[in-house]
């Protein structure tokens, strides 16, 4: 916010390097402290980060973006990364119509709810509209992931759920980070902007963006391949591999292509899971999960400290809040519905709602994307409002999804009785 670039320039380096050492430290401690109350680490770094901002606020400063931008770059790609790992198509194809059903209609539907009452109750356009909404609404490995691993160690592992959620999963991310990009892009415009109505239009730019997701998450994936085939070894493989990801995600956020980043780095990886030997993405999904682990108290802390109660619109956040709310259990009754079409039993059912509702990793590395490029543009009062809300949306999807999804599949791990019929699809 303006407020925050005020303090930037009148807050020394000093200043911003002793208050990103507290936050981190701080906020990892927190974390552990979550953990121990059988709550997932991210929640507890998130409110660690808000309380010293507000408690300390002469210490604790904000990061400024120029510091962070990069990192959450890195951290975004280990994120969608791990997403693209998870889509096999072999066992894609075993359970087409549930994981394309799963995977697409629950997030489209929340973020069209959300869009559409965004639109009412901000007087936003539909394109920031949309954004707010496909960012608020996608599901995060790093909440996920490790809640359908648990399961498959109680009563779910001889299950059809698990490889359809892992599945849908990797669906749901790539539709609404997509989206996402495409939907900023239309709101805020690229730094290569046109005469040309059809490239400003939302088809031109979801032509821009898919088509250069696409070609490039391609040629990425077919040179790993190709090193992986002259007999590289596999570490300096991995280690190129997650560089030209991150570097191809810098430069789209940069220029205004989050999207086509986002798309590009998922495309790339999910073509090393279907291509590269089954021993390799497994080390890979292992190092991924271990980045991922060592970026969390460099995000969610700093994410939480950029939360100053002062200078925030208190009633916009609580209506944020409770929209965040609805349109969650909108998604819960979805997927709920979904799973009523595909023959879900009532427990499968039950226990899809609750895991659809996890949120955090992919919000937590775009949160601030909307407000970064608005700054580097240097964009108007009223684009920068815009981008506080789409802000404050993942926010608040954050502190709803971890918790909720966290409590209601724990719950439901060892007492429900899930089938072991034959795949449909």
């Amino acid at each position: 916010t303006q407020s925050e670039e005020h303090v930037h320039e009148e807050a020394s380096v000093f200043q911003c390097l002793i208050s990103l050492v507290i936050v981190v430290f701080v906020g990892a401690l927190g974390g552990r402290m979550a953990e121990k109350v059988q709550q997932a680490s991210m929640l507890g770094m998130v409110f660690t980060g808000v309380l010293l901002r507000n408690v300390l606020p002469s210490i604790i400063v904000p990061i400024p973006h120029q510091w962070t931008s990069k990192l959450w770059s890195l951290a975004l790609t280990a994120v969608i990364a791990r997403a693209g790992l998870f889509l096999e198509m072999e066992t894609l194809w075993r359970n087409m119509i549930p994981s394309l059903a799963m995977g697409t209609i629950p997030v489209i539907v929340e973020a069209s709810v959300m869009a559409q009452s965004v639109h009412w109750l901000f007087g936003l356009s539909y394109p920031w509209s949309f954004t707010v909404g496909f960012g608020a609404a996608c599901m995060s490995p790093g909440v996920v992931v490790p809640l359908v691993l648990n399961a498959m160690e109680s009563t779910w592992k001889t299950s059809r759920i698990p490889s359809i959620a892992l599945a849908a999963l990797s669906i749901d991310v790539l539709v609404a980070t997509g989206a996402f990009g495409i939907s900023l892009s239309t709101a805020i415009g690229h730094t290569h902007e046109s005469t040309n109505s059809f490239h400003d239009s939302i088809y031109g730019r979801s032509f821009e963006e898919v088509g250069i997701g696409l070609s490039t998450g391609l040629f990425l994936g077919l040179f790993s391949l190709v090193l992986i085939r002259i007999k590289i070894a596999e570490p300096i493989v991995s280690g190129v591999f997650y560089i030209l990801s991150s570097l191809i995600m810098i430069y789209t956020k940069t220029h205004g292509l989050s999207g086509a980043g986002i798309s590009s780095c998922f495309v790339a990886w999910a073509f090393a899971a279907n291509t590269w030997p089954k021993k390799s993405v497994e080390h890979n999904d292992t190092k991924l999960k271990t980045l991922w682990i060592l970026f969390k108290p460099f995000l969610f802390p700093v994410i939480g400290s950029m939360v100053c109660l002062n200078d925030l619109p208190l009633l916009y956040f609580a209506e944020i809040l409770l929209l965040v709310l609805i349109t969650t259990v909108v998604k819960m009754l979805a997927a709920f519905g979904v799973g009523y079409s595909l023959g879900f039993n009532a427990d499968e059912r039950i226990f899809v709602s609750g895991l659809w509702t996890g949120k955090a990793s992919v919000q937590a590395t775009l949160c601030s994307v909307a407000l970064e490029m608005v700054h580097h543009r240097g964009l108007g009062q009223a684009e920068e409002r815009h981008a506080l809300v789409v802000f404050m949306a993942m926010v608040s999807a954050i502190l709803i999804g971890v918790p909720f999804a966290t409590i209601w599949v724990r719950s439901l791990e060892h007492t429900v009785k899930p089938t072991t019929a034959p795949k449909i699809g």
